[in-house]
């Protein structure tokens, strides 16, 4: 009722209808949640969690193609905005959708060649599939020239440590922790790519220097 009466004064906050939308779901009125939190993602297209959850309530409900036409009728509506792109890209998945998201990333950063999460998006996607010297291609786009994000330079280690190429790994995440001594993520796989590699005293180096700002 609190809820109810706080999304009538406020219609257009969508953080209260996702917060209605979670305590329906909770309470077993699963069919009212997913009405709930679609309206919500309408009224706030940039709405993360209600995407990812309305995906997620529309799978569990045997109605996933209505979570997708709902992100296909966003493009369709705004189709302008790098946004709208992004979101069909979240919410489509399996490899039968690959080419589509594919499409929609591109398009997505064709419309803000500096966006970094769909550069990563795109470079993710592509190591998913298995298009290795593509992915890594796609972590160093035209915008930045020879100096990537940091955000990049890691998807880029990711991807290299993810496919064998161990070596190359360790040389993307120690120009990282050269440059961002405190990146606690990058000595992280630093660490794993010494470990996976058998070169144990700098495995240990590595180690320490996470516990250091992990402690």
């Amino acid at each position: 009722q609190i809820l109810q009466r706080a999304v009538a004064n406020d219609p257009l906050d969508v953080v209260n209808h996702g917060y209605l939308a979670d305590l329906l779901w909770k309470m077993g009125e699963k069919a009212a949640a997913l009405d709930r939190i679609e309206l919500a993602v309408k009224l706030g297209p940039g709405y993360s969690w209600g995407w990812d959850v309305m995906h997620d309530w529309a799978t569990e409900l045997q109605c996933v193609e209505r979570c997708e036409a709902a992100a296909r009728e966003l493009v369709r509506l705004r189709p302008n905005e790098c946004r709208s792109w992004q979101v069909l890209f979240r919410v489509l998945r399996g490899a039968e959708h690959f080419a589509e998201r594919l499409a929609a990333i591109e398009r997505a950063i064709e419309l803000n060649s500096r966006n970094e999460e769909a550069h990563d998006w795109k470079a993710w996607l592509l190591a998913e599939n298995q298009r290795i010297d593509e992915a890594l291609a796609a972590c160093r786009p035209a915008p930045w020239g020879e100096q990537p994000p940091v955000m990049l330079q890691m998807r880029a280690a990711q991807v290299c440590a993810g496919h064998g190429q161990t070596d190359r790994a360790i040389e993307l995440y120690r120009k990282i922790v050269t440059e961002d001594p405190v990146n606690a993520d990058a000595w992280q796989g630093l660490a794993d790519a010494y470990d996976a590699s058998g070169r144990k005293p700098e495995y240990l180096d590595a180690a320490e220097h996470l516990q250091k700002l992990r402690p």
